[in-house]
């Protein structure tokens, strides 16, 4: 009878056990279902963890490892300095493997005086639209079949309208200043001091034509000069003193192509030496074009 009652008693006691271990798991589950959302953290692969509150679309923690298509339905953070996709090293903020494919306008902030693109290849890209290349619009350039928009090819020509008198004769060097223009596409020549400024790297074509008022036997010495910026282009005649064969009036020419770069200068200068400082570059007001200065880019 004792030991039918022991045997009884263990049974029991084996089902309280087995009771209170279920008891025990039921309660957890609840507690865990109960917890509220993104308040702990879920383990990820390789020990990685999303911290409270991404769940609800807040943050993700560092080295987080999804494999498979993920889908996000709100604003996407993450803490950590760069980011890799298909690279396991980023060393960029945005590090991208493969192409990349945007249906709406790629926006780009970085201020001026940084290159916002950082271009490795060189092959043409045929749908590249771009408003301007190099700070100038594409009307400013040479296309590939050689044609022009002329209106756009840096060109001038600008006249004299009035003498400079007594500017040279001594030696002294005078610059031609055709203060009107006939016309100037890219407003690169200044009539105020009859200088030119190459807009674009190239090859220019300049000619000037002076014609010599008061100029006497003695002055033998009769130069014209290019000046740009790294070279002077010059032409000269001398005669025997007391012998200059072209008295008043007399006149100078020269034509000139020149290698420039962007920003170099141009503009001429007239030495008459052998006599007094008497000689004039003649000038009018009228249609008549006495002394000129032009040029255009040819190259």
């Amino acid at each position: 009878m004792k030991k039918r009652w022991a045997r009884k008693g263990a049974e029991r006691g084996g089902g309280y056990k087995f009771f209170g271990i279920l008891l025990l798991f039921v309660i957890g589950i609840i507690a865990i279902t109960a917890a509220p959302i993104g308040t702990k953290p879920i383990p990820g692969h390789n020990g990685s963890q999303i911290q409270p509150g991404t769940i609800l679309g807040d943050r993700l923690a560092d080295n987080l490892n999804l494999t498979g298509n993920v889908s996000i339905n709100d604003a996407f953070y993450v803490k950590g300095s760069n980011v890799g996709i298909g690279k396991t090293n980023p060393t960029k903020t945005l590090d991208v493997t493969g192409e990349i494919s945007a249906s709406e306008p790629i926006t780009i902030t970085k201020a001026n005086g940084t290159a916002p693109l950082n271009v490795t290849s060189t092959t043409l890209n045929t749908n590249l639209n771009a408003d301007l290349l190099d700070g100038s619009h594409a009307t400013a350039f040479i296309k590939t079949d050689g044609t022009a928009n002329p209106t756009n090819i840096p060109a001038f020509s600008a006249k004299s309208a009035a003498s400079q008198s007594d500017v040279t004769g001594d030696g002294t060097a005078a610059t031609l200043i055709c203060t009107v223009e006939l016309f100037d596409q890219g407003n690169n020549y200044n009539p105020a001091t009859g200088i030119f400024t190459a807009p674009a790297t190239g090859k220019y074509r300049f000619s000037a034509y002076v014609l010599l008022g008061e100029i006497g036997v003695n002055h033998n010495f009769h130069n014209i000069q290019l000046v740009t910026t790294n070279r002077i282009y010059s032409r000269s005649y001398n005669f025997a003193a007391g012998a200059n064969p072209f008295t008043h009036p007399g006149n100078l020419a020269i034509d000139v192509l020149a290698d420039m770069d962007e920003g170099e200068t141009a503009y001429v200068r007239i030495v008459i030496n052998g006599g007094t400082k008497i000689v004039d570059l003649y000038g009018d007001a009228g249609e008549v074009v006495y002394s000129f200065f032009s040029g255009e880019l040819v190259t």
